[in-house]
């Protein structure tokens, strides 16, 4: 094929930097057309990621969500995809620099960290050619891509704090936690789903709803913890720095159960059906 994804997503990190810049310029000087430049960059970056999505599929032959470069490709869509539709909601562009500086993260693993090998398309193994794999990878997705942007959100709002910021559109501190609130919102129905799904792929696939895999295991350690914030944000009334913090240390269970437990399956001999 004389056009190939990589291409794409290349194109699509970059234009991912360059929104980035243009919402932190924003941020600092206050003009709404640098603010209108950063989303029209972040459409332009989902669009391609979008298009090297379906190029993936066509040089794949299945759909992209069958490793970790897959994965990491359809997490920064929806990355891309959750801060849009949040950035319209809130009618507010001042959190830009911070959910695009998610994307650019995310962006950077398979562009920069990924090696070459991985990279390359393979036929599914028969445990994954079924429909619920799919779904099961796509909320995973699509959960982790909201969840991302609400680490980016909590990390802006404890920074807010750290000195004064002498910054022309800065949000307060009520408009960053209904922020957060909202993209948590949007992704804890999606990570319920990849439970409900990957039991159902499991006992299709091999029998049984639950194995405690590494992998499963941290899946629900991670579900349990916004469960707890979002109970905690909605029953206790508690809100500002403590689910700021509680928000980050989710994503960084997302972060472990989809880099890390790989890699500790591996160094301590645990057999995993996850391992890609």
């Amino acid at each position: 094929m004389i056009f190939h994804s990589y291409t794409l997503v290349s194109v699509s990190w970059l234009l991912v930097a360059a929104a980035t810049a243009a919402y932190a310029t924003f941020l600092a000087r206050g003009r709404e057309s640098l603010g209108r430049l950063g989303t029209l960059l972040a459409a332009c970056a989902l669009s391609a990621i979008t298009l090297g999505l379906v190029l993936r599929a066509l040089e794949s032959g299945h759909w992209p969500l069958s490793n970790g470069y897959e994965f990491s490709l359809a997490l920064l869509w929806s990355v891309l995809a959750a801060y849009l539709i949040l950035e319209r909601t809130m009618h507010s562009r001042a959190t830009g620099a911070f959910g695009m500086g998610m994307a650019l993260l995310v962006g950077s693993y398979p562009l920069f960290l990924v090696p070459a090998w991985a990279r390359e398309a393979r036929p599914l193994l028969p445990a994954l050619r079924t429909v619920w794999m799919q779904l099961h990878v796509a909320t995973g997705a699509l959960a982790y891509g909201a969840f991302a942007v609400a680490c980016g959100l909590s990390v802006l709002y404890l920074a807010r704090d750290l000195k004064t910021w002498a910054l022309a559109s800065l949000p307060t501190p009520a408009a960053i936690d209904e922020f957060n609130y909202r993209a948590l919102t949007l992704g804890y129905p999606w990570m319920s789903l990849v439970l409900i799904t990957g039991a159902i792929w499991a006992q299709l696939a091999w029998g049984r709803y639950w194995s405690w895999d590494i992998k499963e295991t941290w899946t629900l350690a991670t579900w349990l913890v916004y469960t707890i914030v979002l109970h905690l944000r909605a029953v206790r009334g508690w809100r500002g720095k403590p689910i700021a913090a509680l928000t980050i240390l989710g994503f960084a269970l997302v972060l472990f159960t989809f880099l890390g437990t790989g890699w500790l399956a591996r160094r301590v001999g645990l057999s995993s059906l996850h391992l890609y």
